[in-house]
């Protein structure tokens, strides 16, 4: 198998990992008769689905075999991952436009009495408290739509609101999986993702996502897994996300090896991404870790491409052995010291 067949496999794999909550269709509703308008301080505080997208490089034209493998893995396991959240956090934006179920000048709740999909077998409740002038707690929660009163929080969390936007802020909102699966027995994945994020206007973009003992939708193995990704989007255009996933690198056997991804990228798009991979595979053949370094131009393709190989036995300062070594280094933007 070719490297670009290996990684083009691994980022296949790797978005499995990554899979969406819910859905969003029509909406049906179930308002109480003389409830009063949510209050606008409330309704401007309905989060934005954005502040927690992930951007990473892209061009349009960017085709061909010397397309950097890492830049398509990176941006792959990008959509994975805002996908996991995204349409959840869109669901607040079809609610609220809907009177609430009630509300007075701190909180107010929409609960719909049918899905907002018709295929969909959960109905969804909203909340939005105010906890002070610019914080606010959230409660997503949702029931089977054959379970009248059996509502569950899916998701939840808190945010300062960033007093130049209605759309930038700064917070935490945890998502449980293993509580929507359960209402929903067509969804098969498990665990919880925790996202903190700081997304304030004409400021850098920071988020931080946590996956505690997740099972992916499709996820043969059953294996529960602790999985991190970080992401920085500066405001001039330059960024970075890291990721630890897990994949059978080196196909000696059925084993996952542990991959630590490090992208970076310049204001110009140019980039590179360092990755590390680990396992018991590797021990076994007196390897401490593999590591690969590919760097990337404007227009994504690959300049630079190297494999090392890191002896169990090295001393110190012994050079990792080299392999695959193809491009320029002085290419790459950033460097990897």
């Amino acid at each position: 198998m070719t490297q670009r067949s290996v990684w083009l496999a691994a980022m296949a794999g790797l978005i499995l990992w990554v899979l969406v909550l819910g859905a969003c269709g029509d909406m049906g509703d179930d308002t109480e008769e003389g409830v009063q308008p949510a209050p606008r301080v409330l309704l401007d505080a309905v989060p934005d689905p954005m502040m927690l997208y992930i951007a990473t490089p892209d061009y349009d034209s960017a085709t061909g075999d010397n397309l950097a493998v890492f830049w398509e893995l990176t941006r792959g396991v990008a959509r994975g991952v805002n996908e996991t959240v995204w349409r959840e956090l869109t669901v607040p934006a079809d609610i609220t436009p809907l009177p609430p179920k009630r509300a007075d000048e701190t909180i107010a709740v929409w609960e719909l009495s049918q899905p907002l999909d018709g295929e969909s077998l959960t109905v969804p409740s909203f909340s939005i408290e105010a906890l002070s002038d610019d914080t606010f707690s959230y409660f997503m929660r949702r029931r089977h739509r054959n379970a009248p009163d059996a509502w569950q929080i899916v998701w939840y969390g808190e945010m300062q609101r960033d007093v130049l936007t209605e759309e930038g802020g700064s917070g935490e909102f945890v998502f449980d999986f293993s509580a929507a699966s359960a209402i929903d027995p067509t969804l098969s994945r498990s665990g919880s993702v925790t996202v903190e994020f700081d997304a304030k206007t004409d400021e850098n973009r920071e988020l931080t996502l946590t996956y505690k003992d997740y099972i992916a939708e499709n996820d043969l193995s059953q294996t529960p897994r602790d999985m991190t990704y970080t992401y920085l989007e500066r405001t001039d255009g330059s960024g970075s996300m890291a990721f630890t996933t897990f994949y059978n690198w080196t196909d000696h056997t059925d084993t996952m090896e542990t991959l630590d991804v490090y992208s970076d990228w310049t204001e110009l798009q140019m980039g590179q991404t360092d990755i590390f991979i680990s396992g018991d595979d590797l021990s076994a053949q007196s390897l401490s870790k593999v590591e690969i370094r590919e760097c990337w131009d404007s227009q994504l393709g690959q300049t630079y491409y190297v494999q090392l190989y890191y002896s169990l036995n090295a001393a110190e300062d012994d050079e990792p052995a080299r392999d695959r070594e193809a491009g320029d280094v002085t290419l790459c933007p950033i460097g990897f010291d």
